[in-house]
C-alpha cells in the first residue's frame, strides 16, 4: 500500500511488514508484534495505518514513523 509515489508498505506471512521510502527500490523490515499472517495493509496517512490478520480481533495498528506496531 503506497501513500504517495515513494512511501509504501507490504505485509505477509509470519507477521512480515516491509516499508519502502524510495518507491520500492529497497525495503526495510518493521516489527509487527505477531507471527500471524498479515493479509492487507491500509494507511490513513504517512504515519498511521492498519493491517488485517487471520483473526479480525487481532487487527494491528502501525505507526509508520516509529517503525513499530501494536495490538489494539
Amino acid at each position: 500500500y503506497f501513500v504517495n509515489d515513494t512511501l509504501g508498505w507490504t505485509v505477509g506471512a509470519s507477521g512480515t511488514i516491509k516499508k519502502t521510502t524510495n518507491g520500492g527500490s529497497t525495503w526495510t523490515t518493521q516489527t509487527s508484534g505477531t507471527f500471524q499472517t498479515l493479509f492487507s495493509v491500509k494507511f490513513l496517512d504517512a504515519n498511521n495505518g492498519y493491517q488485517a490478520t487471520e483473526n479480525i480481533e487481532d487487527e494491528i495498528f502501525v505507526r509508520g514513523t516509529e517503525e513499530v506496531s501494536k495490538h489494539l
